[in-house]
């Protein structure tokens, strides 16, 4: 039963000042976490592209390691003041076309470049670059470019614009033949 001077119903609820504040706390778990979400997002798509262009490099370099243990002669040659290795590629008898010939080089916009033509050469001393050789683009983003070579081996090192430094040693099978 209801005593005299008690309000009909106990007071519920929110006061106005409570609403306004539990949505500002509110409010500030979800910029948190929002901001949280969105950063790993962001540096898991970093990661992705990172992981994207080292592929590329490691393709690059495994694509140029079977084409030298493939190549059936080295041809040192100069080009425009840079020492260019030609992979030489002998076709069978009887074909018209009797070399295939290939090398690597990087060009000013950062990419490395595989350059190739068929020739009817078939030594050193007869050789000359094609003015309009195929090309296929096996790697971008690099800095630097070489190509070491020492008794047994070629050293293939890259250096990507991001700081990454990749080599690849290759056993020879032929002697470098030089101009």
């Amino acid at each position: 039963m209801k005593k005299p001077g008690q309000p009909l119903s106990p007071r519920r609820g929110f006061t106005l000042l409570e609403l306004i504040l539990a949505l500002g706390i509110a409010s500030l778990i979800i910029l948190v976490i929002y901001q949280i979400f969105f950063l790993s997002l962001r540096e898991t798509d970093k990661f992705k592209e990172s992981i994207n262009r080292h592929e590329e490099i490691y393709y690059a370099l495994n694509y140029m390691e079977g084409e030298i243990l493939s190549s059936q002669e080295i041809w040192k040659v100069q080009r425009g003041g840079r020492t260019q290795y030609i992979l030489v590629h002998f076709n069978p008898q009887g074909q018209r076309r009797k070399s295939h010939l290939v090398y690597y080089d990087l060009n000013e916009d950062g990419r490395l470049f595989r350059y190739g033509w068929y020739s009817t050469v078939q030594d050193r001393e007869h050789f000359s670059f094609d003015n309009n050789p195929g090309k296929n683009k096996l790697a971008g983003d690099i800095e630097d470019f070489q190509i070491q070579t020492s008794d047994q081996a070629m050293t293939l090192k890259l250096r990507t614009k991001e700081g990454g430094d990749f080599e690849k040693t290759v056993a020879r099978r032929w002697p470098i033949q030089e101009s």
